[in-house]
């Protein structure tokens, strides 16, 4: 007679044999599907549109849909809500929402597939202000650049059908900040982060550090050089005056040194430390300011913060490295 334990474990042996069985099978049939249709589209390009005011409808799978078969190349839409809420004197607070639509786009090679993402902005706002009647809908950054198609990054979330509110997309080659005039070439070990939230002075995206940057932001800035702040010298006097009113700025923090890049852009970097947090949870971190002016006369601000033992060397030589005047200005 069969012990009754020893025929359980046996059970149980056989379902977890077949569970993993199917997922091989299904493993396999992805893996074929995408190396037949990637074939056909091996890049993909990113673009990014923002849409007022926020409507449910976007997030319609149908939506999505529609827009994939109308519109040439486009492979996958993202989306990301983002509510602000203005404060002004002697009225009642007023909320702002918007949506950021990234454009996933694929093309053969990656010219084709940046191509792709800039073409589907301007009809992917036609059909938004078409559809949605009274919404405004805008770039808010175009494709500069595509990366080569990942089964296990683009080939399971396209074919599965996965749904994230936004999926932060490592930089594909140059990453241009929008109204700075000035872009970067940062690498894979970032993610680019969108809000959709209109500014004169900050800049998107933020980038978002991974892996062994873990723990680094980069961030942009713009501000007009005026009678105030005439060059970058001032611009630097300003941001030393503002740290040190600042109550965790660490006195005697504050330095600064001029640089120039690859590309031959001259700037000042100014670095200081501060103290956050408090007790047991007390922390230093790192700032420091790329301070440049771009083509229109005007103080960019290329602001990396990172967590004081977490600071790399390489993310100060991939900036001065790469760091240049974009052609998004006119």
């Amino acid at each position: 007679m069969s012990n009754p334990v020893h025929r359980l474990r046996e059970v149980g042996f056989l379902r977890h044999a077949l569970f993993f069985a199917g997922l091989v099978v299904v493993l396999l049939e992805l893996m074929l599907s995408w190396r037949s249709s990637s074939a056909r589209s091996q890049y993909r390009a990113d673009a990014f549109v923002v849409m007022r005011p926020f409507t449910n409808a976007v997030l319609e799978p149908s939506f999505e849909r529609g827009v994939i078969r109308s519109i040439p190349g486009v492979s996958r839409l993202y989306f990301q809500r983002s509510i602000m809420v203005h404060t002004a004197q002697a009225t009642a607070p007023v909320t702002n929402e918007a949506v950021v639509i990234q454009v996933a786009a694929v093309g053969t090679t990656a010219e084709a597939a940046q191509q792709n993402a800039n073409d589907a902005v301007p009809r992917l706002c036609a059909l938004l202000r078409q559809l949605y009647g009274g919404v405004t809908a805008e770039l808010l950054n175009q494709a500069h650049g595509a990366r080569p198609l990942s089964f296990w990054h683009d080939g399971l979330e396209l074919r599965l059908g996965r749904r994230r509110d936004m999926q932060p997309m490592p930089p594909s080659g140059e990453v241009v900040f929008t109204g700075s005039g000035v872009s970067l070439d940062p690498g894979p070990n970032w993610e680019q982060h969108y809000t959709g939230i209109a500014s004169t002075v900050r800049c998107e995206p933020t980038l978002v550090g991974l892996g062994e940057f873990n723990g680094g932001f980069i961030g942009v800035d713009v501000h007009p050089l005026g009678t105030d702040v005439p060059n970058l010298k001032s611009a630097v006097a300003h941001l030393r005056s503002s740290s040190l009113k600042h109550p965790q700025t660490i006195n005697g923090s504050f330095k600064e040194d001029e640089f120039t890049t690859d590309s031959g852009l001259h700037g000042i970097c100014a670095s200081f430390a501060q103290a956050d947090g408090s007790g047991a949870n007390l922390y230093q971190t790192r700032h420091f300011d790329y301070l440049v002016t771009n083509a229109q006369g005007r103080c960019v601000d290329i602001h990396y913060m990172a967590v004081a033992g977490k600071e790399s060397g390489a993310i100060h030589r991939m900036i001065r490295q790469t760091l240049r005047l974009s052609k998004d200005l006119p």
